[in-house]
């Protein structure tokens, strides 16, 4: 124990206290799960699940872009554009595809 005191008079008490831990069963075992960038998730059991591939449609992508960019500014076809953000919603659905697969929902 160590008692100290202060310019303000106060009194300050500290004290180690050695107590053995205790092991709870879990219910629902749960996992933590770490996004990286050459592996896309870690879980704490070990699994990995591998970045996917974007190269054939960011391939595709600047394809149909490029075709877009050549058709007439009011025309019916540039208003089926091409939507870039389709890569960052199928990160967002594997990432929801993957939580679901763990936690078992369907």
């Amino acid at each position: 124990m160590t008692v100290i005191k202060d310019c303000a008079n106060r009194y300050f008490l500290s004290f180690v206290v050695e107590i053995e831990p205790i092991q709870i069963d879990a219910k629902n075992p749960s996992i933590g799960i770490d996004l990286g960038i050459k592996t896309f998730a870690v879980m704490s059991n070990g699994e990995k699940a591998e970045s996917p591939n974007y190269k054939e449609l960011e391939r595709k992508i600047r394809q149909l872009q490029k075709k877009l960019a050549r058709q007439p500014k009011d025309s019916k076809r540039r208003n089926l554009g091409v939507n870039s953000e389709s890569l960052a919603d199928g990160s967002q659905q594997l990432k929801s595809a993957l939580i679901v697969g763990i936690n078992g929902v369907n």
